[in-house]
């Protein structure tokens, strides 16, 4: 259930972060607390630390995926889901957050524990598709590493974060598309939440399978009426940041019930060699297939721009 703010609800979060998206600022040969760079999160959803007055955690999305933030109990107490940010106001964890040492938590809600037989209460906090909030653990002098608890669609995971030393950063590659299939079966989106991904969404009249192909013709992704799958066989398989139970891999499995996928493709990424360029182009082989009828192939063609730091 989503509810209105109670008067003081609202007045602990007034002090709430808002998404901070832009670059953190780092001190000069000081340690900073940073997501495990080695750790990959599903396309269309992108995690860091960032630092406005204190460093804080900020997450993003493209607007598809449900993102939760979980507590020591595995009780969820932020949301991010459908354009909007939810926050459950029966769990002292989202008063903890609202400042960089912990804010302030109801008395009921004191005792830590008593909280775990009451029901959510969910609470919109903005709409918007991303979030920015304070975690005490990246305050802590010690710097100690540890995990933050998400569950993105349902699936539960624990990211590393550390401290250690970020690169500069240069700058990023802007794709964009040069051709695009006209096709009333499906559409193509570049979400722009990171250079590597692609979106592709089948209509809803659409009569046939949509499929991603590799640069061998080969099968990788497939939209279906009755969602989406992928090829867990294919050696990009671990590449797309689609996101299944490994003990399930075994061919064809579904990784949504939908009729969009955001993916990262392999070839919107910068190929080797590519520094001190300023553009590389990439291409994207779509087809149709309907029993009985000849396949229909489509090609998605576009150029990535190298945009320096400014």
């Amino acid at each position: 259930m989503i509810v209105r703010l109670t008067s003081a609800l609202a007045v602990a979060l007034c002090w709430l972060p808002t998404a901070v998206f832009g670059h953190a600022e780092h001190g000069h040969g000081q340690a900073e607390p940073m997501v495990d760079p080695k750790f990959r999160l599903p396309a269309g959803v992108q995690l860091s630390v960032a630092k406005s007055n204190v460093h804080q955690f900020v997450v993003s999305t493209d607007g598809q995926r449900t993102v939760e933030v979980i507590d020591a109990s595995g009780r969820p107490y932020l949301k991010i889901q459908g354009g909007k940010v939810l926050g459950d106001a029966n769990n002292p964890a989202l008063y903890r957050m609202v400042q960089p040492g912990g804010g302030r938590v109801p008395e009921h809600l004191k005792d830590g524990r008593s909280y775990r037989a009451l029901h959510a209460k969910w609470t919109e906090l903005a709409q918007q598709t991303g979030y920015g909030w304070y975690d005490a653990r990246l305050v802590d002098e010690s710097a100690k590493p540890f995990q933050l608890t998400l569950r993105v669609d349902g699936r539960p995971m624990r990211v590393p974060v550390k401290w250690g030393h970020p690169n500069a950063f240069k700058g990023y590659w802007e794709p964009q598309f040069v051709q695009v299939p006209n096709s009333a079966d499906f559409e193509a989106l570049l979400p722009g939440l990171t250079s590597g991904t692609l979106s592709l969404r089948a209509t809803a009249s659409r009569k046939q399978d949509v499929e991603v192909l590799d640069n061998q013709g080969k099968p990788v992704i497939r939209l279906t009426d009755h969602g989406v799958f992928v090829n867990s066989q294919h050696a990009w398989a671990s590449q797309l940041g689609l996101y299944y139970e490994t003990s399930a891999a075994a061919g064809w499995v579904k990784v949504s019930e939908g009729s969009m996928v955001t993916y990262q493709d392999p070839r919107l990424k910068a190929p080797e060699g590519s520094q001190g360029r300023q553009r590389f182009t990439w291409s994207v082989p779509v087809r149709l297939s309907q029993a009985g009828k000849p396949p229909q192939s489509y090609q998605i063609n576009g150029v990535s721009d190298w945009k320096p730091a400014s």
